[in-house]
């Protein structure tokens, strides 16, 4: 079966969303609240941001047998070109991500969850060398 989505900032900005509040879970709540994280907040909370912050993929981000049917979501925090990013993927189909802050590092730790929606369970991902 093939559905055809049509990805608007609305929806962009809703799986930011999970994404900000995740890295706050992760993070702390009084981390995301610096400074450093105002211009994804803005991009969350009012769809403001002064350069493009956020991505859209449609791609799986699962490697190895089964990998392509798993219908599973994940969320990730770690580095990309010298800022903390979180990225979110639902159904293992679509993939989002949101430049948090400027960062190295070590300046933040790094997580990955995977979710399954069948068992409704969540479990922590192992990352990769």
């Amino acid at each position: 079966m093939v559905y055809d989505i049509n990805v608007d900032d609305v929806i962009i900005r809703a799986a930011c969303k999970i994404g900000f509040n995740y890295a706050a879970k992760i993070l702390g709540a009084p981390m995301v609240r610096r400074a450093g994280f105002d211009a994804a907040r803005r991009f969350v909370r009012y769809g403001e941001a002064p350069v493009r912050i956020a991505t859209v993929q449609q791609r799986s981000i699962l490697v190895g047998d089964g990998a392509e049917s798993a219908r599973i979501h994940a969320c990730g925090l770690g580095w990309d070109s010298g800022y903390l990013v979180v990225v979110v993927s639902l159904f293992n189909e679509i993939t989002y991500g949101l430049r948090l802050c400027a960062a190295e590092p070590h300046d933040y730790s790094t997580a990955r969850h995977f979710f399954n929606t069948l068992n409704r369970t969540i479990s922590e991902a192992g990352i990769a060398s």
